[in-house]
């Protein structure tokens, strides 16, 4: 008996088993399957799972001396500074269960696993790698089927707010820029499968997958998709030169663009944002008026609506389809900070990482894998899915960050 029970409890106590799990409950939210009783079940039984596995974690830090790095410490800050604004600023149930969902986020999804040995993170690592471009070559191949055929689903959603809508997926996926994202992440994940395995079998079905995911991410029409392309083409430049002049312009040139993105008329907005900027400046008088708190997630969308000068299209279910700006809306200038600092210490941590590496092969096939880390932050320019919810977005960022710390590190 006694046998069984440390077997159910290494099952139980192993984060990788959660992380599959989460990833494919958060993938089947994002499709067709997201209405089935037994996702919403596992994903109730995820969520019970996460908060079990964050007291592992704080054993993980004491008893097997889990190695802490410097930028953790601002996800640490994040949680105790939303805590308390969350039980003393605006205290509803809906704020404090949204902060469980961040903990289980940044504590039980995210996780750096030093105590593990380099070659068990790199099986885990494609194990899980293997998982998402399976599910996604399923997914996206379907839903192209669907799209050359003319055809498409239609659902009426309730959101938590109970406000209803009808609407058009794009094959199998909820909007386009989910299938956009999703084909995406595919796709560069194939790219690192086909650049690390000698497997000549498991070179050809990647081949077959990267081009897949390639045409599906132009079919969907989801610009935001686009940007982990750009991201990656951005980060290969990157690796390759390593004058710090030349790295400091490429990271800090793309501000240039800000001055001029107030230039343009309002049609051309509308068109390159596609109605995100009307959510955006709702959002401006809030961030004004309580810069250093917000205003908390249960405030948001009605607080959003009141100082609307536009319809608000897709605000229920997409937030404010910026993550930074939604941070700031929810949870002050501070928060926003925070994770800010994480992403750019983290980022800057594993580049000097990669730089060290001797072996070519290795050296790319890691900085593809860091476009994940660097254009899913990228992508959040446009969207709202690094905290405050959990989906499939999320899960790779976290997850993929986590073990490029672990491995890198070992390096």
């Amino acid at each position: 008996m006694k046998v069984y029970l440390n077997k159910f409890y290494n099952i139980l106590s192993n984060k990788f088993y959660f992380k599959m799990l989460y990833l494919f409950v958060a993938l089947s939210f994002s499709t067709v399957l997201n209405d089935f009783y037994g996702i919403k079940l596992l994903n109730k039984l995820c969520l019970a799972w996460g908060l079990l596995l964050i007291i592992t974690s704080i054993f993980d830090i004491i008893f097997r001396k889990n190695k802490v790095y410097y930028f953790q410490f601002f996800l640490y800050l994040f949680l105790i500074l939303t805590l308390a604004l969350n039980l003393f600023r605006y205290p509803t149930s809906e704020n404090l269960k949204i902060w469980l969902v961040n903990l289980i986020i940044l504590a039980s999804i995210f996780s750096i696993d030093t105590y593990k040995s380099k070659s068990v993170l790199i099986k885990e690592l494609n194990i899980f790698s293997y998982l998402y471009t399976f599910i996604t070559f399923i997914l996206s191949f379907i839903s192209l089927i669907i799209i050359f055929s003319n055809k498409s689903i239609e659902r009426v959603l309730t959101f938590s707010n109970g406000i209803s809508t009808t609407i058009s997926f794009s094959g199998l996926f909820s909007n386009e820029n989910s299938l956009g994202i999703a084909a995406g992440m595919s796709f560069i994940i194939s790219l690192y499968i086909l650049l690390s395995t000698h497997s000549n079998k498991i070179k050809i079905f990647y081949c077959f997958n990267a081009i897949l995911q390639l045409v599906t991410l132009l079919i969907s029409g989801g610009r935001s998709a686009l940007l982990l392309v750009l991201s990656l083409i951005f980060i290969l430049i990157f690796v390759k030169f390593k004058n710090v002049w030349i790295r400091l312009l490429m990271l800090f040139s793309p501000t240039l663009i800000i001055p001029f993105l107030f230039k343009l008329s309002n049609t051309t907005l509308h068109y390159i944002f596609t109605g995100r900027e009307y959510i955006w400046q709702a959002a401006w008088p809030i961030i004004k008026f309580f810069p250093l708190v917000g205003i908390g997630n249960s405030n948001k969308i009605s607080t959003l609506i009141a100082n609307q000068q536009h319809e608000l299209r897709g605000v229920e279910a997409g937030g404010l389809h910026n993550i930074y700006i939604e941070i700031a809306t929810v949870n002050g200038l501070v928060a926003t900070a925070l994770i800010i600092l994480f992403i750019s210490c983290t980022f800057l941590f594993l580049i000097r990482k990669i730089d060290k590496i001797n072996s070519k092969t290795e050296k790319y096939f890691f900085s593809v894998l860091l476009t994940l880390v660097f254009g899913i932050p990228v992508i959040n320019l446009m969207e709202s899915s690094l905290i405050y919810i959990i989906s499939f977005i999320s899960i790779i960022f976290w997850v993929y960050t986590g073990y490029l710390v672990a491995i890198l590190d070992k390096e």
